[in-house]
């Protein structure tokens, strides 16, 4: 069995990472919900990626972005 980075597996490809879990903060004392799902993009001009967008809503990121299954990320704590 071959063992990959995620940035192996990614390099150059937007992809979804999935936090398993919908999270939520308190904001000036307001109750605010942190997306479960994040959107990465590559950077330009160096190696990595950076978070575009986060969401409860894993269809329509995939849809919006135009990204399969297969570069949706569940990631283990």
């Amino acid at each position: 069995m071959q063992t990959m980075t995620l940035e192996e597996l990614t390099q150059g490809k937007v992809f979804i990472s999935d936090i398993s879990t919908e999270n939520t903060t308190t904001i000036n004392g307001n109750k605010v919900i942190i997306g479960r799902y994040a959107v990465w993009s590559p950077l330009k001009d160096k190696p990595g990626h950076m978070i575009i967008e986060v969401g409860n809503d894993l269809a329509y990121l995939q849809q919006k972005y135009n990204i399969s299954d297969n570069l949706v990320f569940k990631f283990l704590k």
